[in-house]
């Protein structure tokens, strides 16, 4: 009796233990290993060492093609990360020096860390065999946006590489005290193969991406206090021409801008920027906008606004910092505790335009902004619960938007996801209009099978100023689905194969009429050989100018890595489209390409084409090209260049146009607290009708930035 009771629980034992998670207790040192890049013998004896690890990619928790072994200390100031990549051939070692955040054409490795055992969110900090740097933040996606400073190292050796890491706990949010756990991923690339080793086994048919995590325990953790204060002075030079007008003015600039960040402990964080200049540094993407129907979304690139530790993301869009132009005052606060988050944002906008506000409005003046959130996890960090207001107040004129969402999971496999939004506005009369919208969404998620279906409604008045809200008065019902199939093994030539639709409708709000829908179908797949594919055919109808417009555009797009240092990206679409005109629309032949190259002739240049073309026969042609050309001479000194170049004729307009921009940027960054910058905007722009210049204007702007930082406590 008793045997059968033993072999019932070794029955129920087995399978516990094949769930158990990896638990890593972190040694605490006295004597830090010296972060060079060199793992010395006997440099790391007191470390936790992980040398078991899983190919999860293209392999499903399969044996490596390589052996890896990683390392693991702390400290009271620091983590300390050590990893020995083994490579037999080392000629098949792919490694370039990298801008920051694009080391993902190399061989390199990651730590995620997930400081608050929330199963929601993590840190990552990565490092190629080079040492260049690759981090951010994963919440519902990557966010790449965010730069921590931490000290990273790589090394060549005789059996592969080295790489060693070191990252201040001064810099991270994180839950401090006796016996803390925190989430972790250790997991290393090897480009030549695209294959991805993990130190913990990942579950295919899983949804969140925390449930595969291992643990990382520490004995103690201390409670962090520090005050950052980073002045910065700009100088620039602005030289602008009037074409057409003839006027001519120049322009300096000198300007202190200060930042401040403040974390009264290691769970909360609050920073301020004071007179910022947010326009020289960064450019946007050169998109065609000849045809189209609604405003063109640009992310945001914005240091202060995107660095955030809380990124607030919502399918209907009431959270778009590109709505604060030109601000003078920006503040932001995030924190978090056990399974409670919170967020907060307030700018000022100098001197803003009130017709963007409010119809009909002759002036401009401040305009406030005002953003917090709250979220709630539950369930393990599989489901979350939020509240959002958002803030607009210009002159005696108020714009309110709040929002509630959350997701919840039913099975492991089942995940839904609500919203509800409603706004109240005020007009050039002082009445208030109120609108309001909600999004649904199912998802289902296998190792064979996605299915996805969505609901959104967006009410006639529903206005959100600091959000970004493209079409009014709509019903919108979404199903996609797909079928794929993954390598099971290293050796299998084709790595994933995919089938899948798209269709889509979209209605007026009290569903009286259609106003488009939309069909798509495609296939492809990525093979062994550095090669992938996908075509497929879009079939869609759109109401406009009072009727129902049909149009299909078969498709076609390809990915090849040719050789180590070059890629190549090309898409082509082609078929019927609209002209999008209320008083003469048309439907045409229409073609587009799109081509992307990136070069690497040696590990210190990288060098990015794109090249866009699009055409609708009789109406128009636009064409776009952008090159970015990157030389690193090391790890502190770098310059890049963009030329972007746009033209576009349309001919049922005899008008013509044509735009040229240079942002050569030139960056020093000899140690962590110092930064300088310097470079030039050059914009050249023209407008001709009939060959006759309607518009032009010439502006350059030569810049000098340098920033210091000062760790006061």
């Amino acid at each position: 009796m008793k045997l059968k009771y033993y072999l019932l629980l070794i029955a129920f034992l087995i399978p516990l233990n094949l769930l158990a998670k990896l638990n890593i207790h972190v040694p605490k040192t006295l004597d830090p290993p010296i972060i060079d890049g060199i793992i010395e013998d006997g440099e790391w004896v007191e470390a936790a060492i992980v040398d078991t690890f899983y190919q999860t990619s293209p392999g499903d928790n399969t044996e490596p093609s390589e052996r890896t072994a990683g390392y693991l200390l702390y400290d009271d100031e620091n983590i300390y990360v050590a990893m020995k990549c083994f490579m037999e051939d080392p000629e098949k070692i792919r490694l370039f020096h990298c801008i920051r955040d694009k080391i993902y054409y190399t061989d390199r490795i990651f730590l995620y860390i997930d400081t608050f055992f929330s199963n929601a969110k993590a840190y990552y900090f990565g490092s190629n065999g080079f040492g260049e740097q690759a981090d951010g933040i994963v919440v519902d996606e990557i966010d790449t946006s965010i730069d921590i400073h931490y000290d990273s190292f790589g090394e060549l050796t005789d059996y592969g590489y080295s790489i060693e890491m070191k990252i201040p706990l001064k810099n991270i949010k994180y839950q401090s005290g006796e016996n803390v756990k925190w989430g972790f991923f250790l997991k290393r690339y090897i480009e030549d193969r695209k294959e991805e080793i993990s130190a913990t086994p990942v579950d295919r048919n899983g949804q969140n991406f925390y449930d595969n995590y291992g643990i990382l325990i520490f004995e103690e953790l201390p409670t962090n206090q520090n005050l950052k204060l980073i002045p910065s002075f700009l100088m620039s030079y602005t030289d602008e021409e009037g074409k057409k007008t003839g006027t001519h003015q120049i322009k300096r600039k000198y300007e202190p801008e200060l930042n401040v960040f403040y974390e009264p402990n290691s769970n909360l964080s609050t920073t301020m920027t004071i007179n910022p200049d947010f326009s020289i540094i960064e450019a946007d993407e050169i998109e065609i906008d000849v045809n189209t129907r609604f405003p063109v979304y640009f992310a945001e690139k914005r240091p202060f606004f995107i660095e955030s530790t809380n990124p607030f993301h919502t399918p209907i869009t009431i959270y778009h910092t590109r709505k604060i132009f030109d601000p003078i005052l920006g503040a932001k606060f995030s924190g978090a505790y056990k399974r409670n988050y919170i967020f907060g944002l307030g700018a000022i906008d100098e001197n803003a335009n009130g017709a963007r506000f409010i119809d009909g409005y002759d002036g401009s003046a401040n305009a406030y902004f005002g953003f917090l959130t709250y979220e709630k996890k539950a369930r393990n960090g599989n489901s979350f619960l939020r509240s959002a207001l958002a803030v607009r107040k210009f002159k005696e004129y108020y714009n309110l938007v709040g929002d509630v969402d959350g997701t919840f999971t039913f099975i492991k496999n089942l995940r839904g996801y609500v919203q509800l939004v409603g706004s109240a506005d005020q007009t050039k009369d002082k009445t208030w209009h109120k609108g309001f919208g909600y999004f649904g969404e199912l998802t289902f998620d296998s190792e064979d099978f996605f299915v996805n279906l969505e609901l959104k409604a967006i009410s006639k008045n529903f206005k959100a100023d600091m959000g970004f809200i493209p079409e009014n008065d709509i019903q919108f019902l979404d199903n996609h689905g797909e079928w794929h199939k993954r390598a099971s093994h290293d050796e299998q030539f084709l790595r994933l194969f995919e089938v899948g639709y798209d269709a889509n409708i979209k209605y007026d709000l009290d569903f009286s009429y259609t106003k488009e829908h939309f069909l798509k179908f495609y296939t492809g797949g990525i093979f062994k050989s550095r090669f992938e594919i996908w075509s497929g055919v879009n079939f869609q109808m759109i109401h406009f100018a009072g009727k129902d417009n049909h149009m299909y555009t078969p498709w076609i797009s390809f990915q090849t890595y040719p050789s180590d240092f070059f890629v190549v990206d090309f898409d082509l679409e082609f078929g019927k489209y609209m002209w999008f005109d209320r008083d003469d629309p048309r439907i045409e032949h229409y073609r587009k390409y799109e081509v992307f190259l990136n070069v690497r002739p040696s590990d210190k240049i990288d060098l990015d084409i794109r090249s866009e073309y699009e055409e609708l026969h009789n109406i128009y042609h636009a064409q776009v090209h952008q090159l970015t050309l990157k030389y690193q001479f090391n790890k502190q000194f770098w310059i890049r260049g963009i030329v972007q170049y746009s033209y576009s004729d349309v001919a049922v307009e005899n008008e013509s146009s044509s735009e040229l921009n240079i942002y050569p940027l030139f960056v020093y960054n000899p140690y962590a607290n110092i930064a300088v910058y310097a470079g030039i905007t050059s914009l050249d722009t023209e407008t001709k009708l009939n060959e006759l210049k309607l518009h032009g204007e010439k502006k350059d702007t030569y810049f000098l930035k340098v920033s210091y930082t000062f760790d006061v406590f």
